[in-house]
């Protein structure tokens, strides 16, 4: 990024104070003669000016002051107009505060400034924007190949040279890559609370973390459904924090594509598992029906990760419209339960297949996955299990 002092090397500029802010990073150049131009700026800028306008050593304290607080990257004095020098209580308060402030001769106009530094950013920006093409087209690759969400956030914190947390819609922490530092368990818990209460109210929008000294260091941004509804519930959450300061325009923009990748993925996985769960709604139907069994039905379950001993929830509700819903509402409560379950629906009945458990604590998940599915439905379904 373009700093200050790059853009005033090889020009013939006198720093008069703020030296030690010279790598401050220049986001524009703007000439103003107002009083208070801070209305029109949005912080990072180098003001340039020549102080016509600041007749009382007050207006020109407080204009140095206002600069200052509004977060600009300096201001340049131009000299020959109204001033011939620099006014002692600018450079003072400049001096108080680490502000960079410098004088400009009459011989070099502002345009000479303004020019070197459009080239400057213009340049910047057409890199930054190379960079962004070949990191898409990284993390592309990685959602082709099937590296899957972990590959994903693996790439970006290299990517952004920090740490990259990825969680699911209820604000669960699924994955986590670092890059030279990491993060504490400390602050990952509170990323991890801030998420959480987002998930749980249903926010939609990205944020800064709050945690630690995070704030310019961290974004965290909402996965949103490629097929869904802008504002519908996030399906993940991805977080990026820098190692040791603050995220840069590229920082960012890589952490969007992240997202973006995630999103495919994410897309490839529904579309995969809408596959399966036809796949084995075939199954189960067969299988309910007596022409799949024995060594016949082993063989077409293998595919689907079940073999050996393996139990069965059974769930039939009364209306269609629950019937309907049986199905997803029974997926995700397995989900939540943590339990890896076939689940299909065959003729309004879903059907769960797990792993064998033992009898106590086959009961136990019954009732408490009855339980999800009742308070989902608004409706409890009848059910077996076995």
């Amino acid at each position: 990024m373009l700093s200050l002092g790059d853009l005033l090397r090889d020009l013939d500029v006198r720093v008069l104070c703020g030296q030690d802010a010279l790598s401050a990073p220049v986001r524009w150049v703007h000439i103003s003669e107002l009083s208070d131009p801070t209305p029109f700026l949005s912080g990072g800028e180098l003001l340039l000016t020549t102080g016509l306008g600041l007749g009382s050593e007050s207006e020109q304290r407080a204009y140095v002051r206002r600069l200052a607080e509004h977060g600009l990257a300096g201001l340049g004095v131009g000299v020959g107009f109204g001033l011939d020098t620099v006014p002692a209580p600018m450079v003072e308060e400049a001096q108080d505060r680490g502000f960079t402030l410098f004088e400009i001769p009459y011989e070099l106009p502002f345009i000479a400034l303004t020019e070197k530094a459009f080239v400057r950013l213009v340049n910047e920006q057409y890199a930054v924007l190379q960079r962004s093409i070949a990191t898409q087209e990284r993390l592309q690759r990685i959602v082709l190949s099937g590296g899957g969400l972990d590959a994903v956030a693996q790439a970006t914190a290299g990517l952004i040279a920090g740490s990259v947390l990825v969680f699911d819609p209820r604000g669960e922490l699924t994955a986590r890559h670092g890059f030279q530092r990491g993060l504490d368990e400390e602050v990952i818990s509170e990323i991890t609370g801030e998420v959480r209460e987002r998930a749980q109210r249903g926010g939609a929008r990205g944020f800064v973390p709050a945690a630690g000294e995070l704030a310019a260091r961290g974004l965290a941004l909402p996965v949103a459904a490629v097929d869904g509804p802008v504002d519908a519930r996030p399906q993940a959450w991805i977080v990026g924090i820098k190692d040791g300061e603050a995220l840069g325009e590229f920082d960012r923009l890589v952490l969007h594509q992240a997202v973006t990748a995630s999103a495919i993925e994410l897309l490839r996985r529904r579309v995969a598992g809408t596959t399966e769960r036809r796949l084995a709604g075939d199954v189960l139907a067969a299988m309910v029906s007596g022409e799949l069994v024995g060594e016949e039905l082993a063989r077409r379950l293998a595919p689907f990760g079940l073999g050996g001993h393996l139990t069965a929830l059974v769930l039939r509700a009364e209306g269609r419209k629950e019937q309907v819903r049986l199905e997803p509402v029974l997926s995700d409560a397995l989900e939540d339960e943590a339990v890896s379950a076939l689940v299909a629906s065959v003729d309004g009945t879903a059907v769960a297949l797990m792993p064998g458990y033992l009898d106590d604590e086959l009961l136990a998940l019954a009732e408490r996955l009855h339980g999800r599915v009742a308070r989902a439905l608004g409706a409890e379904p009848a059910a077996g299990v076995g």
